[in-house]
């Protein structure tokens, strides 16, 4: 029977998928079990937590991209405006 150690550490070597999928086929002894869903379930609570910060990441992106283009048009508005005084 490995140590709790040896059975995380086997865990991360399979991944979530796998682990989920041993899960369902009741592969684990019980007290493993429950180990093996503890660790899936925070594996998958991280991952959420990963999107939603590239997620935020992207958003003020995606601002930053808006005011840059905003800025460029009335630049380019004002420059056809002042070379159309000064013709």
């Amino acid at each position: 029977m490995p140590t709790h150690e040896q059975f995380l550490a086997k865990l991360e070597t399979l991944g979530v998928s796998a682990v989920k999928e041993r899960i369902a086929r009741n592969q684990y002894p019980r007290e493993f079990r429950n180990v093996a869903q503890g660790w899936v379930e925070r594996k998958e609570a991280a991952s959420n937590a990963e999107q939603l910060s590239l997620a935020r990441q992207a958003k003020w992106i995606a601002i930053a991209a808006l005011v840059i283009a905003a800025m460029s048009m009335i630049i380019a508005v004002f420059s056809l405006g002042v070379s159309g005084v000064f013709q």
